[in-house]
């Protein structure tokens, strides 16, 4: 069985990953909420874009929506074929958490299939 260290160690660095596509609707002045739509294989961020328009315009939610690698209008990361796997995806996001600020916050995900 794989130790959590282990994964951790596995894990490309988030400064090492080619930055990806994404729409971000930004927080209304009353929420507090901030929510991670993730599509599935195959498909991209328009999976998510009329379910985060709605938690984004009636529920006033901050709704964050990418591409993960090789989807949409993310670019293909792929130095080797087996590096896109969940711990890169993983990483993907945490690296988009951190740039658009929401590492110190809580963030609700919500994903499709392989999201």
């Amino acid at each position: 069985m794989t130790s959590i260290a282990q994964l951790k160690a596995t894990l490309p660095k988030p400064s090492t990953l080619p930055n990806s596509f994404y729409v971000h609707l930004k927080k209304p002045t009353l929420s507090t909420t901030r929510i991670l739509l993730v599509h599935g294989f195959g498909q991209n961020h328009s999976a998510w874009l009329p379910t985060g328009k709605q938690l984004h315009t009636v529920l006033h939610h901050e709704v964050l929506i990418p591409d993960l690698y090789g989807h949409g209008q993310s670019p293909i990361y792929l130095p080797k074929v087996h590096d896109l796997d969940v711990l890169t995806l993983v990483q993907q996001l945490r690296k988009l958490i951190v740039h658009v600020g929401w590492d110190q916050s809580k963030v609700c995900i919500a994903g499709i299939s392989m999201g």
